[in-house]
């Protein structure tokens, strides 16, 4: 087992420092997309990428640059990370509506009558004893 001495002024502090930080930041980040934006945002990502692959294509066969090419390709990669990895307000137009958490003791899951059907862990603890 390695132990590191960690310096202030040393690159492994620097980089177990920003590690740190990027997990505080996630956890601080609130993600709330619902299921027709997930959807929305893996059109738009596709549709972009796409779009950008075929114009780089053209635009570097047409120039004979593969720089141009690859350039082109990379900010139509940068545009649809930048449109598709934030939560933004379009993404959040159907929000899911979930049900309130019952009890199990509550005499709402009782079947017709009142009497209750035995679930699946029940009629296995039967089974067994």
């Amino acid at each position: 087992m390695y132990h590191y001495k960690l310096l202030p002024g040393s690159r492994l502090c620097g980089i177990v420092v920003l590690a740190i930080s990027a997990i505080d930041l996630k956890r601080s980040i609130v993600v709330s997309m619902d299921f027709r934006g997930q959807e929305l945002a893996e059109r738009l990502y596709q549709s972009i990428i796409v779009f950008f692959t075929v114009i780089s294509f053209v635009m570097g066969y047409a120039t004979q640059d593969f720089s141009l090419m690859i350039k082109l390709f990379g900010s139509g990669t940068g545009i649809a990370a930048l449109v598709t990895l934030f939560d933004w307000p379009m993404f959040n137009k159907d929000p899911v509506k979930w049900r309130k958490p019952t009890r199990l003791g509550d005499g709402a899951s009782s079947g017709v009558g009142g009497s209750k059907s035995p679930g699946a862990m029940e009629i296995l603890w039967n089974l067994f004893n």
